[in-house]
């Protein structure tokens, strides 16, 4: 009866369009046979919906004009989960070439992430007469183009205007990282945030080492993750012999005396006792998710956990990521990212060397431009 109040409570609670997007979620979690059959009706150019909404809405004068697109994210699931998501529909306004249309976040991260900024909102063309047409679900989720059902829809409404397309609710695109630039625009296009860093006097290279572990969200909607030997909790916790032989490799690289390391986890202190082996080491345990995720953005460089908070911040951040894999999304393998094959006996000493080499060469180089 408690998890029947919870969620009656929840959607009260929800704002719009999220309110409508649970209600399909949960529906369909239950009645699994019941999406397919919502694909199959939403695959069709013209529903019955859109022809309705189509003949009415011509007798109404919106505002706006042109072809939008946008995607709810799961209001309820973390960061990771719900920004993979957003920015899939971002990914797809760039490669469709249409107008991407805001859809909040929840309420603890919608301001602080600043991704509304200059940006108009769904909320705002859906109360302004403008035609929806929701998409069905899309195999080629990075690359929508290449989808025909996707593309006979959209062409189907190449002279109607204004319309907003929305994604299938949970579409989320194995690629991630293709709009990187416009997420740091936005990003780093808002006031100064709060740092661990804000009073260091002296100016280290802080390396920010994030461990994943359960916290309060997983501990009530996960609970799974709480057993050690279950397989997606293995996943997405790493050993701490990980991040510390991490760490380690680039106290050989780096001057110790130059090094802070940045523990940011929501574990006591008492379970990373073996961290104290490593020079200059600081603990931010527990900490505000919000200033936590912009310390991990503000870092040189970032030792990163396989789970979506750490690979935002990654996105985000101009530092050098040392990024597990595999995991589900991709994950880049360039300049700014070195990506760890977490399946080998043991950790690519040379190739975090050289990757870090790299970086620290370029960083000097721009400095003496600068």
């Amino acid at each position: 009866m408690s998890t029947i109040l919870d969620y009656v409570k929840k959607y009260f609670y929800l704002p719009e369009p999220h309110r409508s997007s649970l209600v399909r979620r949960r529906i369909f979690h239950q009645f699994p046979f019941l999406s397919g059959s919502y694909d199959y009706y939403l695959s069709r150019k013209y529903n019955l919906k859109n022809i309705f909404e189509i003949f009415h809405k011509k007798t109404k004068k919106s505002p706006h004009t042109g072809h939008y697109i946008t995607a709810i994210p799961a209001y309820g699931a973390g960061l990771g989960h719900v920004l993979a998501e957003w920015n899939t529909g971002l990914i797809w306004a760039v490669k469709l070439n249409l107008q991407y249309a805001y859809c909040c976040l929840p309420n603890y991260w919608d301001n602080y992430m600043n991704l509304g900024n200059n940006t108009i909102s769904c909320l705002s063309l859906m109360d302004s007469d403008v035609l929806t047409v929701r998409l069905p679900k899309s195999d080629f989720s990075g690359e929508p183009s290449k989808d025909p059902k996707i593309m006979n829809i959209i062409k189907a409404y190449e002279h109607i205007s204004p319309v907003l397309f929305i994604l299938y609710d949970g579409q989320n695109s194995f690629v991630q990282y293709e709009t990187v630039e416009i997420l740091r625009r936005k990003y780093f296009g808002a006031s100064k945030r709060s740092s661990v860093y804000d009073h260091d006097l002296n100016k280290k290279i802080n390396i920010a080492v994030h461990i994943r572990r359960a916290d309060e969200f997983d501990k009530k909607n996960s609970s799974h993750l709480l057993d050690p030997d279950n397989p997606d909790a293995k996943r997405r916790f790493l050993p701490y012999d990980y991040f510390l032989q991490v760490c380690k490799i680039l106290e050989e690289i780096i001057d110790k005396n130059l090094i802070s390391f940045n523990i940011f986890s929501v574990v006591g202190q008492d379970e990373l006792s073996e961290f104290f082996e490593l020079t200059n080491v600081r603990f931010f345990l527990n900490c505000d998710a919000r200033e936590t995720f912009n310390s991990i953005v503000m870092s040189d460089v970032l030792v990163l956990s396989p789970s979506g908070f750490s690979f935002n911040a990654g996105m985000i951040s101009k530092g050098a990521k040392i990024f597990p894999y595999p995991w589900w999304h991709d994950v880049p393998d360039n300049h700014e990212w070195c990506r760890l094959d977490i399946q080998r006996e043991s950790i690519n000493k040379i190739k975090v060397i050289e990757f870090i080499t790299n970086f620290l060469n370029n960083r000097e180089e721009r400095n003496q431009d600068g």
